[in-house]
């Protein structure tokens, strides 16, 4: 519980506190799943169904599990060895070019820390777009391509 102290001192404090632990809301939600009975039909030691299964639903749209399980998958994969991802480009010597796939993991950089990731690396950056391709403004915040080359 002291986490979550820790963690509503960070943010503003809107509202009323949480009624249910989000802890044991999730190991509700694993029981349904693990037992497959009805919602209705939760043990009362868990918070109401109608909760769980409003948290249950909210997370289900916003993709959570999703993540979750994408996350799941890529530790189970580094504990056994094998590549998390990789990361499929082309390269281009002169007038060749080829295929290349590398391991990769996805990290979130904001645009001047991964600008100056690029430079340690002696890439320069020669364009960056937003997913539609086009020209991308100096304050874009979301998904950006950004276009390399050596230095």
């Amino acid at each position: 519980m002291a986490w979550r102290v820790e963690r509503r001192g960070k943010g503003p404090d809107i509202g009323r506190p949480p009624e249910h632990d989000l802890r044991r809301i999730m190991d509700a939600i694993l029981y349904v799943d693990r037992t497959g009975i009805p919602w209705r039909y939760l043990p009362h030691e868990f918070a109401p169904w109608e909760t769980v299964y409003g948290h249950f639903a909210a997370w289900q749209k916003d993709g959570v599990f999703d993540q979750l399980n994408g996350l799941l998958r890529r530790l189970v994969g580094e504990a056994e060895g094998r590549d998390a991802e990789l990361l499929r480009y082309e390269r281009h010597h002169g007038s060749d070019s080829t295929i290349e796939e590398r391991p990769w993991i996805m990290h979130w950089y904001t645009r001047d820390h991964f600008e100056k990731l690029a430079t340690t690396a002696g890439l320069a950056v020669t364009a960056v777009t937003g997913p539609h391709g086009k020209p991308a403004s100096p304050d874009a915040t979301d998904l950006l391509h950004f276009r390399l080359q050596t230095a």
